[in-house]
This record gives structure tokens, sequence and C-alpha cells, in this order.
């Protein structure tokens, strides 16, 4: 499940003060992380021994937390970048109705 896909509901319930829209971008960067975490893990897993890094525990770990960090910081740059796209060329006739609905 996407974000366009929750795009109907998200307007609506915006438009009803239910929550705000920082609400709902940290609940969705909430759910992905289990899915960051795990497919981070089997990368490293994979990588780590034929890439012949030094096997010691500390550097794996520090390698693992290294590329989870990365990983972290483009899942958010990535929703961010898609949410600026989607405002950037959203219609300006639009953005004035619904800012009239906000205000009444």
């Amino acid at each position: 499940m996407s974000v366009a896909d929750n795009e109907g509901v998200i307007t609506r319930e915006r438009m009803a003060g239910i929550y705000r829209l920082s609400a709902y971008f940290l609940a969705v960067l909430t759910t992905e992380i289990p899915g960051i975490i795990v497919i981070t893990t089997m990368f490293v897993t994979i990588s780590y021994w034929p890439a012949n890094l030094m096997p010691t525990v500390t550097n794996v770990i520090g390698h693992w937390l290294t590329i989870l960090l990365f990983a972290f910081a483009c899942q958010v740059l990535i929703h961010l970048a898609v949410a600026a796209l989607r405002a950037r060329f959203t219609n300006v006739d639009q953005i004035s109705v619904q800012l009239n609905q906000v205000q009444r």
C-alpha cells in the first residue's frame, strides 16, 4: 500500500481535522522500519564476507549500522522528494479550492 492509494482518505481526514500531515508522514516511515531493517540485514549478511572485509564482530556491526543509517536517510529523502514533486505539479486551482474549504 502506498501513499498514492490513500490520497483520498488522507485528504478527507485532514479536512476533518483528524490529524496533521506530519503525523501521517511519521506513521508511514515508522511502518517501513521493520522492512528496512530486514533488507539491510540480508544485504550485509550476503555482501560483507565476499567483499573480504575484516571479519570481527565490531566491524560487522559497525558496517551494518552504517548501511542501516544510510537506508533510513534515503527512505526519508525519497518520501520528501515525492511529496515535493506532487506539490509542485498539483493544479493551482485545486489548491485554492482546498484552502477555501479549510478556512470555512
